[in-house]
């Protein structure tokens, strides 16, 4: 038990490689950091956490257009959510997803199956590899040189899936959809997708905007690129539908999460205390039930 403790509360500091883009981490794949950044980038418009659901949007009052900003492994709203998100849109604001899979309730009004050949949408490919390439394509934004991320994991290079939106789901001509990033040149991982007088950005590779890849001037130089398609205007930040983890969606049998169950309970504080709790009291009982027991006389 000593022993334990030491290792757990020790003078050395620990931090999580779970990547779940909390707020909150300031591990390595948390977005405490790009959370900091954006309180203080738009000057004069005010930053919003969206703790409860998406049905604070219908509440929030905007002189002009609005920002909705989503970062995360993977987002998680029903119908009644979607419904709210496709309105804010509708009116004119933007929408800025940035996760590893589209939500199954948002993909339907997105993507269409007439674009390109019949192919029913299934989510996000994804390209394994250790390291990428990621640049823009508008001719004002295009970095001179290409910026290269690398996933590690507890200090260590791993390889690491890395999404991309099939051609086929992009229609530039019929539906305005407009390619604005890609990595290693061919893969396309941030789009623009019009919707009523507003637009949603989807960027498939939320790994660039972690805590861990802004230690990096040209990441930071990069992620300030993706954002300028930000509006002049307030922005809600959703912390109330991300997931720790990635889930793909039901349909897809692309990008299988590689985590255990063990890693997800350890991932969620509530669940990593109360495997603590049982192991402990699993501990207890058998130091107790050690001690010899003779019939009663």
């Amino acid at each position: 038990l000593i022993t334990f403790l030491m290792l757990r509360f020790g003078s050395q500091p620990t931090y999580s490689w779970v990547e779940n883009y909390y707020a909150s981490n300031k591990g390595p794949y948390g977005t405490s950091v790009v959370k900091t950044l954006l309180e203080d980038y738009i000057p004069g418009e005010k930053f919003l956490l969206l703790e409860d659901s998406l049905t604070q949007l219908n509440d929030l009052e905007s002189q002009g257009p609005a920002n909705y900003l989503f970062i995360g492994a993977s987002q998680y709203i029903d119908s009644i959510d979607a419904d709210y998100l496709l309105e804010f849109v509708e009116e004119g604001n933007n929408a800025f997803l940035i996760s590893r899979s589209l939500p199954e309730a948002l993909s339907f009004y997105l993507y269409y199956y007439d674009c390109g050949d019949y192919r029913e949408w299934e989510d996000y490919y994804s390209w394994p590899d250790s390291l990428v390439e990621m640049n823009l394509k508008h001719q004002s934004l295009t970095l001179e040189n290409s910026t290269p991320f690398l996933y590690e994991y507890k200090g260590r290079r791993r390889t690491y899936d890395w999404q991309y939106i099939p051609n086929n789901f992009i229609c530039d001509a019929e539906y305005g959809f407009v390619r604005l990033g890609t990595f290693n040149k061919d893969y396309t991982n941030f789009v623009r997708v019009p919707y009523g007088d507003g637009f949603f950005y989807l960027h498939t590779n939320p790994m660039a905007f972690s805590n861990v890849s802004l230690l990096d001037q040209g990441h930071l130089d990069y992620v300030a690129s993706v954002f300028s398609h930000l509006h002049k205007g307030p922005i809600y930040w959703d912390e109330a539908s991300k997931l720790s983890g990635y889930l793909p969606n039901p349909r897809s049998n692309r990008g299988l999460n590689e985590k255990t169950p063990f890693d997800v309970i350890l991932s969620q504080p509530a669940l990593a205390w109360a495997w603590y709790l049982l192991l402990f009291m699993t501990i207890c009982y058998l130091l107790f039930r050690t001690k010899r027991r003779q019939r009663i006389i």
